[in-house]
């Protein structure tokens, strides 16, 4: 599984407690409160920071691809993120060498966080 859709699931599941905690845990009460988009205040936003750090080290490693890459692939030369990650680089050179470098530019922007 990814890892923004491992962030996106432990944050429905933070909002999910914290409307439990606010409205009661009865499923109607729930139901209530999510119809409502009612406020929450969730407990940790850790896990959000952790997929940051892993998306600015994918666009570190990865400038290509369209999603943030797991420890598996981070790691391994011949992932399957590096091998898409390869595919897509050659498309973007057979597009243009403007569209390579501005995709590979935006990646070094997006990799430090926004900071060149």
């Amino acid at each position: 599984m990814g890892m923004g859709v491992q962030a996106k699931g432990k944050d429905y599941g933070l909002s999910l407690l914290a409307l439990a905690r606010g409205v009661g845990d009865d499923p109607g009460q729930v139901t209530w409160g999510l119809r409502r988009r009612l406020a929450v205040r969730k407990a940790s936003h850790a896990h959000v920071r952790k997929w940051e750090r892993r998306f600015q080290l994918t666009m570190a490693r990865f400038p290509f691809v369209l999603h943030t890459a797991c420890d598996e692939c981070l790691e391994c030369p011949t992932s399957a993120t590096a091998t898409l990650n390869g595919i897509y680089e050659g498309l973007a050179k057979e597009v243009s060498e403007e569209l390579h470098f501005l995709v590979r530019w935006a990646a070094h922007v997006m990799s430090k966080g926004g900071r060149t």
